[in-house]
């Protein structure tokens, strides 16, 4: 850019984005993600019925290790939780710990530094499926290394 302008740069804008919801599965060494266009407590519970759907095939039980967002501590999460406690076991980590988060520090900020920043989508499908991509990749190269590190 040439001394005293400023490249039109276009950008999905602040409130168009996508988000997901990322599990790291252990001991089969794999996530489990579901991308959606916003976050709330219906569409986690709907990734919690996907992962109570994969876990069963394999004959394990889920232990979640959650942060503190609204959505994971709501009335309808609690419900869901209380019905499938057989199953089902939550701890809530710290506030404000995102260095405790697996997820936070193997795939999130991987995936924002890969794909989201200095990066122009024309639209948010095509970030999406780039998102997707990603995650394919990292299940991939994680499964044929045998771990997480």
């Amino acid at each position: 850019m040439k001394k005293g302008y400023q490249k039109l740069v276009l950008t999905p804008g602040k409130n168009k984005r996508i988000n997901a919801f990322i599990t790291i599965l252990w001991p089969i060494k794999a996530i489990k993600y579901n991308i959606f266009k916003k976050r709330n407590s219906r569409l986690f519970k709907r990734h919690l019925t996907e992962l109570l759907r994969l876990i069963r095939k394999k004959g394990f039980k889920l232990i979640l290790f959650l942060d503190n967002a609204s959505y994971h501590k709501s009335k309808a999460i609690n419900a869901f939780i209380q019905s499938h406690n057989h199953e089902l076991k939550l701890f809530y980590l710290p506030k404000y710990a995102p260095e405790l988060n697996e997820v936070e520090g193997k795939v999130n900020r991987p995936l924002k530094a890969d794909i989201g920043s200095n990066y122009a989508y024309k639209g948010l499908e095509e970030l999406r499926q780039d998102a997707s991509k990603y995650l394919r990749r990292q299940n991939n190269r994680w499964r044929k290394q045998g771990d997480l590190t």
